[in-house]
């Protein structure tokens, strides 16, 4: 929700980041927090997301025009500009060595899981109701660090999501139209004619 109730927010991204977070908790089976936030790291195993890249993509969006007649002058037309973002998701899992001998806690086969759910008509449902598609998938990657006296089993996959981005404005009709033409008259003079149209 932004500061400032006047500013148009064209994505919902509380839900959008809450469609995501559930996702891979509920399919993980992990705690699931975003990254880089003021908070305690949790207990492991547990998992971390981020969104480090967001683009616009294609040209300036599609316009659609609804009409309201009983709306207050200069504002009976809706025009809502629909256009798309990609969103990376970098999702990453956390695992300590003795947990990881569990084969199903192992954080490779734990990323795997997240990823192979993607493909359920379940979860694209829930994706597509608030305009959110996955465009690409990246390699699951190993990236296991040393922790203490013993190294953390960890795994990344960036998923990247098309975003839909909606902007809505409103206009009025053009109530009144002025024309003005030149003509000769009979003996050469030119006749400048002005001539006012007003809707309804």
């Amino acid at each position: 929700m932004s500061a400032d109730p006047t500013v148009q927010v064209p994505v919902d991204w509380f839900a959008v980041e809450n469609a995501w977070q559930t996702w891979f908790s509920s399919t993980t089976g992990l705690v699931t927090v975003w990254a880089n936030q003021d908070a305690p790291r949790p207990a492991f195993p547990y998992a971390t997301l981020d969104i480090p890249i967001i683009v616009k993509t294609g040209g300036p969006g599609e316009r659609r025009f609804t009409t309201d007649l009983g709306a207050a002058s200069g504002e009976e037309i809706t025009v809502t500009t629909v256009s798309n973002l990609q969103a990376t998701l970098s999702c990453q899992i956390h695992v300590l060595p003795i947990q990881s001998d569990i084969a199903n806690c192992h954080a490779r086969a734990l990323m795997t899981a997240a990823l192979g759910s993607l493909n359920t008509l379940a979860q694209q449902a829930v994706f597509n109701a608030i305009q959110v598609a996955v465009a690409g998938l990246g390699e699951i990657l190993d990236i296991s660090e040393p922790f203490e006296d013993t190294m953390i089993n960890r795994t990344q996959l960036d998923v990247t999501f098309t975003v839909g981005m909606c902007v809505t404005e409103t206009t009025g009709y053009i109530n009144q139209v002025e024309l003005e033409g030149t003509i000769d008259d009979c003996s050469g003079v030119p006749i400048v004619e002005t001539d006012t149209v007003t809707g309804p």
